[in-house]
């Protein structure tokens, strides 16, 4: 404790007295009479020092010797009364302190609710807002442009509302999900029922070509069909370890997706559908038929209109007589029935029901290539074989049930 040398104002002698940063008055050692101290800095950082408070009508002595001081102080403090925290609470920098980190602590508390409310706010529709980033820079910005209107799953995927869906109303059309993965609230069928595995295992397990048609649906119309496919690609029953049914699957459209795991690692799809209330196994969805074969279409070049299954993606190639991207939706299409296959570039006009149409699915997809059947076309006058005109959507998937009318059209 650091010592101090002042006048005692009752007896006029000089005394030494040790204070503290909490000391108020000490006892003069020669006379016994309290003098009150007072404790000043001129900042926060500065070392304190005491000051005499004289008494009024008793002037200090300025002539008094001073008292040198000994080896030690001359008198110990005596202590004051009252607890020690209680005089610290009254201490200014103490209370400074104290209002500091209060005003700390609920600046704190203040932001972390606003985080909180912010985390939890819905927009104006009372969803979540998420944001969707275009990572394809050189696609137009059609903001301006009319806006696709929004399908429900699962419906029809030809809008009646161009010259050639009007003359097909009375085509019965079914087709399965867009993605591959589940949308929320979408459960797995949990009522499987055992006809639906075996219709899968009796078609994947067919010995012949008879076995084989007896197994699929839309036996009349596909029977020719199947018997041309397996002169050209023989059948050979499918050794497969595992069949379930997919994860994404359910059985509100009288569809079933099942992925049979074969032997060589491979997954492979298989759609069981209802026809004449037995359940059998979608073949064209299986080999991804086409009316024409892929190389075949592309070195023909027919001006007719074909149908074909394809994986479709979102691309920006325009040139030659499409080089037109404002008006102009490209997309990449690849044969799923032969990989390795050279891809074909096909071209709709954004602002016709197909194209709005197209769109919509593509956007649904999330970026992942999506399952189309679509009837394709070249040019009058084709400048590459692998540039075609997108004329319609036969559906959203690889499943059409009417496949005679298909095939004639």
């Amino acid at each position: 404790m650091p010592a101090v040398l002042f006048v005692c104002p009752h007896c006029e002698k000089q005394a030494e007295v040790q204070v503290t940063s909490v000391t108020r008055s000490r006892p003069c050692p020669h006379c016994s009479e309290f003098v009150v101290l007072q404790v000043s800095c001129k900042d926060r950082k500065s070392k304190r020092k005491a000051l005499l408070i004289a008494l009024p009508g008793q002037p200090v002595a300025a002539d008094e010797p001073l008292v040198k001081p000994g080896p030690g102080p001359a008198y110990e403090p005596q202590s004051l009364e009252g607890e020690v925290f209680e005089r610290m609470k009254l201490d200014p920098e103490v209370r400074e302190a104290r209002r500091r980190l209060f005003i700390g602590a609920a600046v704190v508390a203040g932001l972390i609710a606003l985080a909180v409310i912010m985390r939890y706010l819905p927009d104006s529709d009372g969803e979540h807002f998420t944001p969707v980033v275009q990572t394809d820079h050189s696609a137009p910005d059609l903001s301006s442009g009319p806006k696709p209107t929004k399908l429900p799953k699962n419906t029809v995927g030809l809008q009646y509302g161009s010259p050639d869906a009007k003359a097909d109303r009375q085509t019965t059309l079914t087709f399965q999900g867009l993605s591959t993965e589940s949308e929320p609230g979408t459960e797995a069928a949990p009522d499987l029922p055992s006809e639906v595995t075996s219709a899968a295992a009796r078609f994947l397990e067919a010995r012949n070509t008879e076995e084989l048609i007896s197994a699929v649906a839309d036996r009349k119309a596909l029977e020719p069909i199947i018997r041309q496919h397996i002169s050209e690609h023989p059948w050979q029953p499918v050794k497969y370890a595992t069949l379930k049914l997919h994860e994404d699957s359910t059985n509100n459209d009288r569809h079933w997706r099942m992925v049979a795991l074969l032997q060589d690692g491979t997954k492979r799809e298989v759609n069981v559908v209802i026809d004449n209330q037995r359940h059998l196994v979608d073949w064209p969805s299986y080999v991804a038929w086409s009316t024409m074969g892929w190389r075949q279409f592309m070195s023909e070049k027919p001006g007719s209109l074909q149908v074909f299954r394809v994986m479709a993606d979102q691309t920006t190639r325009y040139d030659h007589a499409f080089a037109d991207p404002q008006g102009l939706l490209c997309i990449r299409l690849t044969d799923p029935a032969e990989s390795g296959s050279p891809p074909i570039f096909a071209y709709v006009d954004r602002q016709s029901n197909v194209g709005a149409e197209i769109d919509f699915h593509l956007r649904e997809s999330r970026e992942m290539p999506l399952r189309l059947t679509l009837r394709l076309r070249y040019p009058d006058d084709p400048m590459t074989n692998d540039q075609v005109w997108i004329d319609s959507v036969v559906t959203a998937g690889w499943i059409t049930r009417d496949m005679k009318a298909t095939a004639q059209r």
